[in-house]
């Protein structure tokens, strides 16, 4: 495997939205963006607090729909939705645009699988 450039690298880290079939919206296609370096940290950081010891804690609030509104994106590329506009929305379709953006993210056991064969 040859080894790559800067350049190479950069034009292959920016990916176009993916389509993603939701059961729970009776298989319709919704799009899925991968995050960036730093958006993915910024999600990170809104759902983990830092506790008295230093140590860093999981905060389950609203976290679903913050990943979603970050990933599920229109036609143009924009956020299809706001947090709030997604908390209203039933736990099934959640559930599923949830797994959805996690696996376009790598953010499931299929991909820490997948990075440990590397």
């Amino acid at each position: 495997m040859s080894r790559l450039t800067k350049d190479e690298i950069l034009a292959r880290a920016k990916s176009a939205p993916v389509a993603k079939t939701i059961a729970a919206l009776g298989g319709g296609e919704v799009l899925v963006r991968k995050m960036s370096a730093a958006q993915a940290e910024t999600y990170f950081d809104s759902v983990q607090i830092t506790n008295a010891d230093g140590k860093r804690e999981y905060v389950n609030k609203e976290s679903r729909q913050k990943l979603i509104a970050l990933c599920v994106v229109d036609e143009g590329g924009a956020p299809a939705f706001a947090v709030d506009e997604l908390s209203a929305l039933d736990n099934d379709v959640i559930a599923g645009l949830f797994v959805a953006c996690q696996e376009v993210n790598g953010m499931n056991e299929k991909a820490l699988v997948d990075a440990k064969k590397d």
